[in-house]
């Protein structure tokens, strides 16, 4: 293979194999996950749109809490005043990244978690619920969180409010793991083909260029009783040195025949 071919092919697959090889891995590594995110928020059907709205997304993560607590205030508001039903329940929100807060009147009987005195005060006030479960309310401040509230009436008339704040900065931890899968394919992607790259080249360069180098000091040394085996046939190719290496002692014998005859010349000549 002459060697513009091998820089030509070399370049093919600096170019084109490693992004092969990583479409092929980032194309594994998203239906892994994919499928993972589909169990974790209890995405049944084949629609993505939720991918594309992160706050629907994370919205989902707590619809089943959602329910749960939606149902108690509606049929058993008594139990949200109850510390180990709240506990459990807080309990299951923890797993999703989130905790529970209830408020009575202006009074906040329980905080699953502790959250910072901006977000305590900037609660959504009674009746500015957001009735949909999959929706909610987005707040910025010392820590971005997504707030679902549930506005009820407590056994004694006292206005109620139930909240999930879910935080944003721990969620979705199957995107962050994709993220990482995919730049630790990469990195071993470009390794491999660089590697496998060297070691081509390697083979098909460099050693017939040290043959080549044992060959020349032979005939340097006056030793043409050598062979050079390959099958190279670019341009650093020994076969042509083998037909040098047939021909060398020829030329030497044409040589010494040349200074022979001028010796006898002028020898005639003296």
């Amino acid at each position: 293979m002459k060697l513009k071919s091998k820089i030509i092919i070399s370049f093919c697959i600096i170019i084109f194999v490693p992004i092969v090889l990583m479409m092929a891995a980032l194309f594994s590594f998203q239906r892994i996950q994919v499928k993972a995110i589909e169990q974790t928020y209890g995405i049944k059907e084949n629609n993505y749109s939720y991918f594309s709205n992160s706050m629907q997304l994370l919205s989902r993560f707590t619809k089943e809490c959602f329910k749960e607590l939606k149902d108690a205030a509606k049929n058993d508001p008594a139990r949200l005043e109850d510390q180990e039903y709240l506990n459990e329940l807080n309990q299951t929100l923890e797993e999703k990244s989130s905790y529970l807060i209830v408020r009575k009147d202006k009074e906040l009987i329980y905080i699953g978690e502790d959250a910072s005195i901006s977000l305590l005060t900037q609660l959504p006030s009674y009746g500015d619920t957001v009735k949909d479960e999959d929706a909610g309310t987005y707040i910025d401040g010392d820590e971005q969180v997504l707030i679902k509230q549930i506005d009820f009436q407590f056994q004694d008339g006292s206005d109620g409010s139930a909240f999930i704040v879910t935080i944003l900065e721990e969620t979705v931890p199957e995107v962050k793991k994709l993220l990482i899968d995919v730049l630790i394919s990469i990195l071993l992607i470009l390794v491999l083909t660089a590697t496998m790259l060297t070691i081509w080249m390697y083979t098909s360069m460099i050693n017939p260029i040290k043959k080549l180098q044992t060959a020349a000091q032979n005939i340097k040394d006056g030793n043409l009783d050598f062979s050079v085996e390959s099958d190279s046939r670019d341009e650093i190719g020994v076969k042509k040195w083998e037909s040098l290496k047939i021909r060398f002692p020829m030329l030497l014998r044409s040589i010494q025949e040349k200074l022979m005859n001028r010796k006898k010349k002028r020898r005639s000549l003296t």
